[in-house]
């Protein structure tokens, strides 16, 4: 993975059974390699939920370089989101659930934002990835 660039907000995902290390591994086919310091936390089934908080607090203190730390979740009230929610009155992080392959697409396109631009570029790229692809639906004749 290429070095971080100076003074830039980090992305850690947080997420089941190793989801958010794999869409960003997509993003990454997509896009090619990026600069930005990426970090994953994966919880799965029978995990230690106080030694998994504690894994998550340490890995976002270590990206945190002043900038802020950009956390992803898969799914809002489960384990994973609702551990990175408690992070944020410790540490300068913004929250955002539901990642997709659109959203991390987003993430690393404006990479260079500040933590505020950066969460609301990755809400509109979810937002704009979820679209009906299929005719739609027809009465029968």
């Amino acid at each position: 993975m290429p070095h971080p660039t100076p003074m830039s907000v980090a992305l850690v995902t947080i997420t089941h059974n190793g989801i958010g290390k794999a869409i960003v591994d997509a993003a990454e086919s997509i896009l090619g390699s990026q600069a930005m310091d990426v970090h994953h936390c994966s919880f799965n089934a029978g995990d230690d939920v106080e030694r998994f908080e504690g894994e998550v607090m340490d890995t976002v203190g270590k990206a945190d370089d002043g900038d802020g730390v950009l956390v992803l979740t898969d799914l809002i009230g489960a384990t994973p989101c609702n551990v990175a929610q408690r992070l944020a009155p410790k540490h300068h992080v913004r929250v955002l659930s539901g990642i997709s392959l659109p959203m991390v697409l987003r993430v690393f396109t404006y990479a260079r934002c500040d933590l505020a631009q950066l969460i609301e570029r990755a809400g509109d790229g979810a937002h704009v990835g979820v679209i009906e692809c299929g005719p739609p639906d027809q009465a029968p004749l």
